[in-house]
């Protein structure tokens, strides 16, 4: 199952290479596909015990798994699947 951390890892991962004008793809399987399903990345689920994670991020303004992905797709990143 991908949670939470698994999607910062991508997304933060290729936005970033993708901001220095590289040409960058991620591939998902079919364990990932949820990361770019309409509705299912926002309901990723939390490791138990990490709940305080997202307010940390949320006070920190650290772009939601949405925002990534609309980032992701302004950067023309192909998100193969």
């Amino acid at each position: 199952m991908v949670v939470f951390f698994d999607a910062y890892k991508v997304f933060n991962i290729a936005t970033a290479a993708a901001a220095t004008d590289a040409n960058v793809a991620i591939f998902f399987t079919f364990e990932g596909l949820n990361l770019i399903h309409n509705r299912a990345h926002k309901q990723l689920p939390l490791p138990t015990g990490k709940e305080h994670f997202q307010e940390g991020f949320t006070r920190a303004n650290v772009p939601s798994i949405e925002e990534l992905i609309g980032m992701a797709k302004e950067c023309d990143l192909l998100l193969a699947k």
